[in-house]
């Protein structure tokens, strides 16, 4: 499974996004590198599971010495809407999307 991780954090936005690059992770989208002053950041990665992805930028964080204000991670690829989305460290309620029928 793909992951999109979106995060926001106290301070070091840079430093936390070099971070996650260094794991695997690419900006998304693309363009999104180039973005300047932006709250919040968006990532994704190619099979890596949503829990894993979490725990990514949780670290992160701590190794950045910054305080995660908040993280959403959901599959990033259709047929995987099925996959409950995990934030804030907590599980969210698993819902069917309607588009996965």
């Amino acid at each position: 499974m793909n992951a999109l991780v979106s995060y926001d954090v106290s301070d070091k936005q840079e430093d936390v996004r070099f971070s996650m690059l260094g794991r695997g992770y690419r900006d998304y989208p693309p363009s999104s590198a180039t973005r300047s002053g932006r709250a919040g950041a968006m990532l994704w990665k190619q099979n890596t599971g949503l829990l894993e992805a979490l725990q990514d930028i949780q670290t992160a964080a701590i190794e950045c010495q910054v305080t995660l204000e908040c993280a959403l991670v959901v599959p990033s690829a259709p047929e995987a809407l099925d996959q409950p989305a995990y934030g804030g460290g907590r599980p969210s309620i698993p819902r069917r999307s309607p588009l996965a029928r």
